[in-house]
């Protein structure tokens, strides 16, 4: 972990619920500044119950994969991990997409067996992952985590933690990671790859997507469908709405009567499906 002087080195973002793109935020952070996220139920502790995030600053670069923001989506996820709705002690868990890492760095402070966090091979997107690694997970569980740059559809056996060999997993977390259609297939090989076929009594291997649908529905939508043709199973789980400052579940329907050019609204939904093996 990082010392006290280092974290002291830069400021402490303080997010708001305001604006970025309009009424609703559902796109969080700053790269000049760490984004605090507030803990409370997770098995291993850390200073202050926060996690301080820090955003790769891929102005010039690779900005175009947005992973210089914190999304409702994995938001929403950490806090279902946090609060076991989604159950990852002892699991084998991979993160696609990752961005700042937020999910990855819940699972393993809630005891996950061993994490892969992964993102575009970057290496400005890459080292910030590391950062935020070194910086929030404790000595104790450091080795549990690794991060991997991966470019979808490619590079599969270099997901696996250090020193090992490949072997799929038992969870996948997905989130915001629909939103380029272009995308979709090598989103599926390497979910194909990865996602393990062991199942038993009581655990089956999933995929766990959470998707804003501030780029619309239909692609979403669209993804679901495809994987179908690579021998996935997938159920739209629940919709949440941002309300009162928190994520609300609502009825699943309220989603195919959002009009497309009603950007206000849409903005404040976000989708969990789950993605398994017919």
């Amino acid at each position: 972990m990082l010392s006290d002087l280092e974290e002291d080195e830069m400021d402490i973002f303080e997010d708001s619920l305001g604006s970025l793109f309009g009424e609703t935020k559902f796109a969080h952070g700053d790269t000049r500044k760490l984004f605090p996220y507030e803990i409370s139920n997770t098995e291993v502790k850390v200073k202050n119950n926060t996690v301080y995030l820090k955003l790769p600053d891929v102005n010039g670069g690779e900005v175009y994969l947005m992973s210089h923001y914190i999304w409702n989506s994995s938001l929403l996820l950490a806090k279902q991990i946090e609060n076991n709705i989604i159950d990852v002690k002892g699991k084998r868990v991979l993160e696609l997409g990752a961005g700042a890492g937020l999910p990855s760095i819940i699972s393993c402070l809630n005891n996950a067996k061993e994490i892969v966090v992964s993102d575009y091979p970057d290496d400005i997107i890459i080292k910030n992952i590391e950062f935020n690694k070194e910086k929030n997970i404790p000595e104790s569980h450091v080795n549990n985590i690794t991060v991997v740059g991966h470019a979808w559809g490619k590079d599969i056996e270099n997901l696996k933690p250090t020193g090992k060999i490949f072997e799929p997993f038992d969870l996948i977390l997905c989130s915001d990671t629909l939103w380029m259609p272009d995308q979709h297939q090598y989103l599926l090989e390497t979910l194909s790859h990865c996602l393990s076929h062991k199942t038993n009594n009581t655990f089956i291997p999933t995929v766990y997507f959470f998707c804003g649908i501030h780029t619309g529905f239909i692609t979403v939508d669209s993804f679901f469908k495809k994987s179908e043709l690579m021998g996935f199973k997938w159920l739209l789980v629940q919709v949440y709405k941002f309300i009162d400052n928190d994520f609300q579940p609502v009825d699943k329907e309220v989603i195919y009567n959002i009009a497309d050019d009603d950007m206000s609204e849409r903005k404040r939904y976000v989708l969990k499906y789950i993605l398994q093996w017919k």
